[in-house]
């Protein structure tokens, strides 16, 4: 069965480089909510035109656009299908649960893992963070930057990375976050929380033991639970 594995986590947890890290090892499609949004934006569609004016405020792109037809549309693509994803935050508040275990993209074989990180932490992640706007890769002033000036250069720092949006965007998430992970509870989804903090290595190795427990547990159960 290919793997169907949520990433949860405060902006700047370090989600999107573990998602990577388990794609390249697994094999699974990474999929980012959050890049999926700003190549909407990208594109200059009437939904991206909506989401810009939300992203750059910090606040969450709503359900019924997001989740509902963006992400729904990407999950029905065949490399999905073939190869399992690892979705990078999808579960931001209580409505995004409920449509993923409505259309069943979320059910009891889901491996659903929160990082735990102190909000003094994901303040300063987020401040450093400097994106590449022509190739989309993200740097950190204190501990990730590229040896080549010219792209030191192009490097800016996100609207949504700025003081006043990084706090508005942790506000949101604590005040979402158990409400988020409710409706998957209440249906018996197990949620383990990992500690993620420490090097991107120790992080990888403590969620790697989680799905290496969950699958093989999986591969253990009765084929109809499968």
């Amino acid at each position: 069965m290919p793997p169907h594995v949520l990433l949860l986590g405060g902006p700047g947890s370090g989600k999107g480089t573990q998602c990577e890290q388990l794609a390249t090892k697994y094999g699974a499609v990474h999929i980012s909510t959050g890049d999926l949004y700003r190549a909407e934006v990208k594109s200059g569609s009437p939904e991206g035109l909506i989401m810009a004016d939300i992203m750059a405020k910090g606040a969450l792109v709503p359900d019924e656009l997001g989740t509902q037809r963006v992400l729904k549309k990407r999950l029905e693509q065949p490399d999905c299908a073939e190869n399992g994803w690892i979705g990078d935050g999808w579960a931001r508040e209580e409505a995004n649960s409920v449509t993923l275990l409505k259309y069943g993209i979320v059910n009891t074989s889901t491996l659903v893992i929160s990082l735990e990180v102190p909000r003094a932490t994901l303040i300063k992640r987020l401040a450093g963070r400097r994106y590449d706007p022509e190739d989309g890769s993200i740097y950190h002033v204190d501990y990730k930057m590229p040896s080549d000036p010219a792209i030191v250069a192009r490097l800016v720092q996100r609207d949504d990375d700025t003081p006043a949006a990084v706090n508005t965007r942790l506000d949101v998430y604590e005040k979402q976050k158990e409400t988020a992970l409710t409706p998957l509870r209440q249906v018996n989804v197990q949620v383990t929380e990992v500690d993620g903090t420490g090097t991107t290595a120790e992080v990888a190795e403590r969620i790697n033991q989680v799905w290496k427990e969950h699958f093989d547990k999986l591969s253990k159960a009765e084929p109809d639970f499968q």
